[in-house]
């Protein structure tokens, strides 16, 4: 983790992100950071990037930190008059660190965070001060990599031993960053200004994690959540770190959405493509402009890095297959044929609709597969008529088609306009009496999971209706979940008709394996304001997917902190017995990856993978994984190493043999010039 991925994932935690940067030597951060406004103080004059990057949300001041702090009077004509986020960048001495740092605290919001590099030096010649550093020699810089922090780390212990009011840590990453925020200490050192002053590196090394409140990277993440007003999320997983990552995210797509307008504007039907590029297939089609240049389909991420079941490329078509329609319509976007994806991502278009129901333009999706009833159901249920839907099944040309602007992304997050269109979908009906649900899977007709059975009847017991959606109309999944106030069900499209409730709802997710956590969801937790909780419950002997895999459900350590943390222990936990499903999952596992379409699935997954999940599930053994791995890891190289080797020995005996080949031969030579030489 770099300063600038702290500085960045820190600054978009904000509502306002407001950044000022002190000391812009790495100019390369300061351009890449993205603010809604930057300022940027260092004093030289901007170099060319900074100059190219100065507009009316970047500004730029040629001036010391103590000369910018003295005039600084607060942000101009902005939503607040403080910074949110203030990094120190370039400190290399203590006591000038520490005037920065307590000047900046006045130009700093309430909940606003200032960031210090610098803070932990890794020996004592890159941890002097700058007086003593310029007396070191060139040599000696350059075994060091020129590599220089000076001594702004005693700026952090005399923070910890002077401030009541600062929570202040530091994380082990790029020369120590401190983090620094208005809070309840920790813990505080006890130091006075003398004995800071007369520190030396030596004591840094033998106290660093006492001095700097030094913490893990990773511990980022549970400080933003942390942090959070309200704990709007609950953690019982195997891998913490991976899911705090993601959870402390801030989804929300900043700026308006916009629109595009092409004049005898092209959409195509998708079609199917796979080559290298697309090894888990893409989609070509979408929208083209009248001249055939590609302009909008559907991406999964903001950026268009996932190529998986995205749409970003057209393909050419004879002009005179083009049917010409003479009316304006809206690109509506692609459908899929997934349930779960169809929800989440083929209406994410749709919020333009709800703004602008009076123009009364018919809506054009494009689709490689058959139409769907949900669908229409779903757009009739806000007003939409069936008359006023295309589905394309061939390339059309239209007068005009607007291209609204997608609202969401399945793995990066939403835009605010996002739920208007599941708002208008839920307020068509009349919300179900039922306020606490659990959504089954039990029902399905190609059984995927073992022993869900338990857990429907935990929380069956505890009041909570138990739903089969399938077996319902969208309309009475809509209404179902319009009611609710708790919904409780197993990880996948079940947790995604949250998208239909109220916000402000509590979501128990049981989480089936260790994939299924997306990014999708969380998003949709957040956007939907929801108090979420996942517990892993997986306990899969074999290997498999998120998607498309085979789930054995337990009662797991994690499903037993959960109980115990809501002060429940219910009768039957330990009558559970992993011996008792064992031999139906292994069944059920092989039938399903039989049908050979799941087989790609498990193209990820190692011998360590099967050894760690039998041992700790069937035989109740936990071994080190990364452990494991390494061991793995090792006999192959051992294993490559006797390769070579015996490829070495065959090379070895045949160069021998060559080299006896030829002394024959050259023998041969020798007698056979003799002879000529001597007229025989």
């Amino acid at each position: 983790m770099t300063r600038l991925d702290v500085i960045q994932f820190l600054l978009d935690g904000f509502e306002n992100r407001y950044y000022l940067e002190i000391g812009v030597s790495k100019e390369d951060d300061f351009v890449k950071v993205k603010a809604d406004y930057k300022v940027g103080v260092h004093p030289r004059d901007p170099s060319e990037k900074i100059l190219f990057a100065i507009n009316d949300n970047c500004e730029y001041f040629p001036m010391t930190s103590d000369n910018y702090f003295e005039h600084f009077t607060g942000i101009k004509n902005r939503a607040q008059n403080n910074f949110s986020l203030i990094a120190f960048n370039g400190l290399h001495e203590y006591k000038t660190a520490y005037r920065n740092i307590c000047n900046a605290l006045n130009c700093l919001s309430d909940e606003g965070i200032i960031v210090v590099r610098n803070c932990k030096p890794t020996n004592e010649v890159i941890g002097l001060p700058p007086d003593k550093y310029k007396l070191v020699s060139n040599d000696i810089k350059a075994q060091n990599k020129r590599l220089w922090t000076g001594d702004v780390w005693k700026s952090i212990v005399r923070l910890r031993s002077s401030r009541d009011d600062l929570l202040v840590f530091t994380l082990d990453c790029h020369w120590g960053c401190a983090i620094i925020t208005r809070g309840v200490p920790e813990s505080k050192l006890q130091f006075s200004e003398e004995d800071i002053n007369a520190m030396q590196f030596n004591d840094l090394n033998d106290h660093c994690n006492n001095f700097l409140n030094l913490k893990s990277s990773n511990y980022l993440y549970t400080y933003i959540l942390s942090q959070q007003k309200k704990k709007r999320i609950n953690l019982y997983v195997e891998n913490i770190v991976y899911w705090e990552k993601h959870c402390a995210k801030n989804y929300n797509l900043r700026g308006p959405l916009g629109t595009v307008e092409l004049d005898k504007g092209i959409i195509l039907p998708t079609k199917l493509i796979i080559d290298e590029k697309y090894p888990n297939f893409g989609l070509s089609g979408g929208v083209c402009d009248c001249d055939g240049n590609f302009v909008a389909g559907i991406l999964r991420d903001i950026l268009g890095l996932s190529s998986n079941r995205t749409c970003q490329s057209s393909y050419e078509v004879d002009v005179e297959d083009l049917e010409f329609i003479d009316e304006t319509v809206v690109y509506g976007g692609v459908l899929y044929r997934h349930f779960g994806h169809f929800i989440m991502e083929s209406l994410c278009r749709l919020w333009w609709w709800v703004e602008n129901k009076d123009k009364g333009y018919k809506i054009v999706f494009n689709s490689q597969n058959a139409k769907r009833y949900e669908f229409y159901e779903l757009l009739n249920m806000t007003g939409i008529n069936d008359n006023d839907i295309i589905i394309l099944d061939k390339p059309q040309q239209f007068k005009k088609v607007i291209v609204p602007e997608q609202s969401a992304y399945f793995f990066s997050g939403y835009h605010e306009k996002f739920l208007n269109i599941y708002n208008c979908i839920r307020n068509s009906v009349k919300p179900a009496e039922y306020e606490k649900i659990y959504l089954t899977r039990t029902k399905l007709p190609l059984k995927d999971t073992i022993n869900e059975e338990y857990f429907e009847q935990y929380y069956q017991s505890k009041g909570y209706k138990v739903i089969a959606p399938e077996q319902l109309s969208i309309r009475e999944q809509v209404s179902i979940m319009a009611g609710a106030s708790e919904v409780v069900c197993v990880s996948g499209t079940l947790a995604h008709l949250v998208l239909f409730a109220k916000d402000g709802i509590k979501l128990t997710v049981l989480v089936r394996s260790s994939s299924s956590m997306y990014p999708a969801q969380l998003w949709l937790d957040r956007a939907r304001d929801i108090e979420s909780t996942y517990i892993d419950v997986s306990m899969n002997l074999l290997p498999t997917s998120h998607a498309r895999g085979t789930f054995l459900l337990f009662p797991t350590e994690y499903w037993q902190k959960y109980l115990a943390d809501i002060g429940d222990c219910p009768n039957n936990i330990d009558e559970a017995d992993i011996d008792d499903y064992a031999l139906e999952y292994i069944k059920l596992w092989a039938k399903n990856f039989a049908a050979g379409s799941r087989l790609k699935d498990l193209n990820k997954v190692t011998s360590v993978d099967v050894v760690y999940a039998l041992n700790k599930f069937l035989l109740g053994k936990e071994i080190d994984k990364n452990n494991l791995k390494k061991i793995h890891y090792l006999h192959k190289i051992e294993e490559n190493l006797r390769e070579q080797t015996d490829e070495n020995s065959k090379l070895i005996q045949l160069n021998q043999e060559l080299i006896y080949s030829n002394s024959i031969l050259q023998e041969k030579l020798d007698n056979f010039a003799r002879g000529e030489h001597s007229g025989n």
